[in-house]
């Protein structure tokens, strides 16, 4: 049975996080039980939408599986939007830039490790889990951290994303086989 990524990212930072209410593209301060919960809210997403993305790169996903994970590999995966990245997931979260930086680094060391145990070297095998679980990390992921535009890719904050039902989940299922097309770039 493939690994759910969200569950097990919210299972390592010891939080719990909510799929995001479509309508309102967030979710309220009472939900959030403590405030280390809304770090996680914003972290979780933020990162699996990173690594997503990056291994649908030409040479992301083989890059990030040829070896074991180490090193600041958020900051690998972004470049020159790392610190813009980690500013959004600050401001959402109230957590200092120096604090949020080093939970999305752990965070993403984490990440990458599970990547690797379940697609091993296999960059195909990397892509596929991860678009067959795009729309849960996306309902997750709060539209005001904005991360579509620090990553240039709009569809990231389209709200029709956190949608569910009987269509939006015919459509999303149609969206994750596109998703798991061949690299890009």
């Amino acid at each position: 049975m493939q690994l759910n990524l969200v569950k097990e990212l919210q299972k390592y930072m010891g939080t719990n996080i909510n799929k995001i209410d479509p309508n309102t593209q967030d979710l309220k301060e009472e939900d959030f039980a403590h405030r280390y919960d809304k770090l996680a809210q914003a972290s979780v997403p933020t990162v699996l939408t990173v690594l997503y993305k990056y291994t649908h790169t030409r040479d992301g996903g083989a890059r990030l599986l040829k070896r074991e994970p180490a090193g600041n590999v958020l900051a690998d995966m972004l470049g020159s939007n790392y610190t813009e990245v980690v500013n959004k997931v600050a401001d959402y979260s109230g957590f200092s830039e120096v604090y949020t930086a080093g939970v999305l680094d752990n965070l993403a060391l984490q990440a990458v490790k599970l990547l690797h145990e379940q697609a091993g070297n296999d960059p195909a095998k990397a892509q596929s889990l991860l678009a067959d679980q795009r729309h849960e990390i996306l309902a997750h992921l709060p539209a005001s951290i904005e991360l579509g535009k620090a990553l240039d890719d709009t569809t990231i904050d389209d709200r029709t994303n956190k949608m569910e039902g009987p269509v939006s989940n015919l459509l999303h299922t149609i969206e994750n086989f596109f998703a798991s097309s061949p690299v890009k770039k």
